[in-house]
């Protein structure tokens, strides 16, 4: 059976994004067989990298690098999925007024990707910092294939490449 959520989510914001992409100019260029001491593409490979990589996160409905999310939610069913884990740490929860919830009145319940299991409000917003530490290594190989398709394909890409789709279709976290 797949695990995929439909996330019950009024609106998401990302900020405080890290520094780090899954893989480094110098992975990537060995991925496209690039030569590394040619750096006419450099700048373009660097940009193609966040590009796969937004796009990976995009797809799975994850985040890869490390960031704060924000989002509003709505949990009047209980066990709603917090969107782009997986989960580092959480920060707060507010009520649709803006009060504070204490911990001890919310339960978050999951190993990885959370699962807000109460209180049972419509509309919270949950604030909590995701990403991987470690970065599993078929989502890292597909990052250096998206970069491949679109330094392949520049101009034209605007989807994953049908190897990443194939790849990456049974870990998507949404429908």
């Amino acid at each position: 059976k797949e695990n995929k959520m439909k996330y019950n989510t009024a609106q998401t914001q990302f900020s405080s994004e890290s520094g780090t992409e899954p893989i480094t100019l110098a992975e990537a260029k060995a991925w496209i067989k690039v030569d590394t001491a040619i750096t006419a593409d450099d700048t373009l490979i660097t940009e193609l990298i966040k590009a796969a990589r937004q796009q990976v996160e995009g797809f799975l409905g994850i985040s890869i690098i490390a960031r704060t999310v924000t989002a509003v939610i709505n949990n009047s069913a209980g066990d709603i999925e917090l969107p782009y884990g997986p989960l580092v740490s959480f920060t707060s929860l507010t009520d649709e007024d803006g009060t504070a919830i204490a911990a001890d009145d919310y339960e978050l319940r999951g190993i990885g990707f959370k699962y807000l299991h109460e209180p049972l409000y419509d509309y919270m917003t949950a604030v909590y910092t995701t990403g991987y530490t470690a970065l599993p290594e078929n989502f890292k190989t597909a990052v250096k294939e998206q970069v491949a398709w679109l330094y392949d394909n520049r101009g034209e890409a605007k989807e994953l490449s049908e190897i990443v789709y194939n790849t990456l279709k049974p870990f998507r976290r949404v429908e």
